[in-house]
């Protein structure tokens, strides 16, 4: 987080490989996530890293995969869908939680994992998920 503070140019070709000179573009990319922020080396912007390299090095990839793929003269149709359904055993939740010392959240998501669980398996209820797929 110093690295990306200090010089974000050089940060970002190092660890998002995006040129330097992309400066036009690199701009964006800071506004974006750090809302051009002064000093983003503060742990208070843990989750603005999380997207940015989330996006650069997974989404970034599919995106031009498709975009590739749907320009060849001979392709099938590509759809891309957006999971969001959450498995009653999902890590997001306590990672998430994790994220700010808040370690009763992470308590409350660990009792209702369990609890649906033995609902679930032990008591043969159906529970409803908490995700949405679409």
């Amino acid at each position: 987080m110093e690295e990306a503070n200090s010089d974000f140019y050089t940060w970002a070709d190092k660890y998002l490989n995006i040129l330097p000179q992309e400066k036009e573009k690199l701009d964006k990319i800071r506004k974006f996530y750090f809302n051009n922020e002064a000093n983003i080396a503060s742990r208070d912007f843990i989750q603005n890293y999380t997207n940015l390299f989330s996006d650069r090095h997974f989404f970034v990839p599919i995106h031009q995969f498709v975009q590739h793929y749907s320009a060849s003269k001979e392709h099938a149709p590509v759809f891309l869908y957006y999971l969001t359904y959450q498995g009653k055993f999902s890590l997001a939740p306590m990672l998430a939680a994790t994220q700010k010392p808040y370690f009763p959240v992470m308590v409350n998501i660990l009792l209702d994992m369990m609890t649906r669980w033995v609902k679930s398996n032990i008591l043969g209820m159906t529970i409803e998920h908490m995700g949405v797929c679409e």
